[in-house]
């Protein structure tokens, strides 16, 4: 599931012009993309896995995310889902 996860994210990044994230410690912000950009991948990760809560949006700081917070996010919210 990490693999998918890191794929579908390397996926958003790319097609706003970003460098791939690789490791879990990578940075959604140290891909290169703008600001736009960034905004554009966090949507289509609420989109496709709806991961971000208003109490998780309102305590996220976005220039802090990385791959693994991303990755954390959807198995939590996966977890909720087959619970």
């Amino acid at each position: 599931m990490e693999e998918e996860i890191t794929q579908f994210v390397n996926k958003r990044i790319r097609h706003e012009h970003g460098k791939a994230m690789r490791d879990r410690a990578d940075k959604l912000v140290d891909t290169g993309i703008d600001s736009f950009g960034i905004t554009m991948v966090i949507l289509e990760l609420e989109t496709e896995y709806g991961i971000l809560t208003e109490e998780q949006l309102t305590r996220i700081e976005i220039k802090d995310i990385t791959l693994g917070d991303i990755i954390d996010m959807v198995l939590d919210e996966n977890r909720k889902i087959s619970v």
